[in-house]
Protein backbone atom coordinates (compact mmCIF):
# COMPACT_ATOMS: atom_id res chain seq x y z
CA UNK A 1 0.00 0.00 0.00
CA UNK A 2 1.55 3.33 -1.04
CA UNK A 3 -1.11 6.02 -0.91
CA UNK A 4 -0.19 9.67 -1.27
CA UNK A 5 -1.19 11.99 1.58
CA UNK A 6 -0.38 9.14 3.95
CA UNK A 7 2.36 8.89 6.57
CA UNK A 8 3.63 5.36 7.05
CA UNK A 9 5.14 4.40 10.39
CA UNK A 10 7.68 1.58 10.33
CA UNK A 11 9.32 -0.28 13.19
CA UNK A 12 13.12 -0.15 13.20
CA UNK A 13 13.25 -3.90 12.69
CA UNK A 14 11.81 -3.24 9.22
CA UNK A 15 14.43 -1.20 7.42
CA UNK A 16 14.36 -1.28 3.63
CA UNK A 17 16.34 1.70 2.35
CA UNK A 18 15.52 1.01 -1.32
CA UNK A 19 11.81 1.07 -0.46
CA UNK A 20 12.31 4.27 1.56
CA UNK A 21 14.10 5.85 -1.44
CA UNK A 22 11.18 4.82 -3.64
CA UNK A 23 8.72 6.37 -1.18
CA UNK A 24 10.72 9.59 -1.07
CA UNK A 25 10.83 9.88 -4.88
CA UNK A 26 7.02 9.45 -4.97
CA UNK A 27 6.50 11.99 -2.15
CA UNK A 28 5.17 9.28 0.17
CA UNK A 29 6.06 10.11 3.75
CA UNK A 30 7.23 7.71 6.44
CA UNK A 31 8.57 7.64 9.98
CA UNK A 32 10.95 5.01 11.31
CA UNK A 33 13.13 4.74 14.38
CA UNK A 34 16.81 4.51 13.54
CA UNK A 35 18.81 1.40 14.23
CA UNK A 36 21.67 1.86 16.68
CA UNK A 37 24.29 1.62 13.91
CA UNK A 38 22.53 3.93 11.42
CA UNK A 39 24.67 6.56 9.71
CA UNK A 40 22.90 9.76 8.76
CA UNK A 41 23.40 13.40 7.86
CA UNK A 42 20.94 16.03 9.07
CA UNK A 43 19.44 17.72 6.02
CA UNK A 44 17.35 20.41 7.72
CA UNK A 45 16.47 21.38 11.27
CA UNK A 46 12.73 21.87 11.89
CA UNK A 47 11.11 23.33 14.96
CA UNK A 48 8.81 21.11 17.02
CA UNK A 49 5.13 21.55 16.20
CA UNK A 50 2.70 21.73 19.10
CA UNK A 51 -0.73 20.13 18.89
CA UNK A 52 -3.81 21.64 20.56
CA UNK A 53 -7.56 21.15 20.19
CA UNK A 54 -7.71 24.51 18.42
CA UNK A 55 -4.83 23.57 16.10
CA UNK A 56 -4.63 19.77 15.63
CA UNK A 57 -1.85 18.12 13.66
CA UNK A 58 -4.31 15.97 11.69
CA UNK A 59 -7.46 17.16 9.95
CA UNK A 60 -10.76 16.20 11.57
CA UNK A 61 -11.88 12.79 10.33
CA UNK A 62 -8.35 11.48 9.74
CA UNK A 63 -7.95 7.74 10.19
CA UNK A 64 -4.96 5.94 11.68
CA UNK A 65 -4.65 2.33 10.52
CA UNK A 66 -2.08 -0.24 11.62
CA UNK A 67 -0.94 -2.19 8.57
CA UNK A 68 1.30 -5.28 8.60
CA UNK A 69 4.09 -5.08 6.04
Amino acid sequence: MTDKRTVYICDKSYIDYKKFDSYTSKKIYFVSRLKDNAKFKEAIDLSITQCTKAQPLLPAGSTIIGTPW
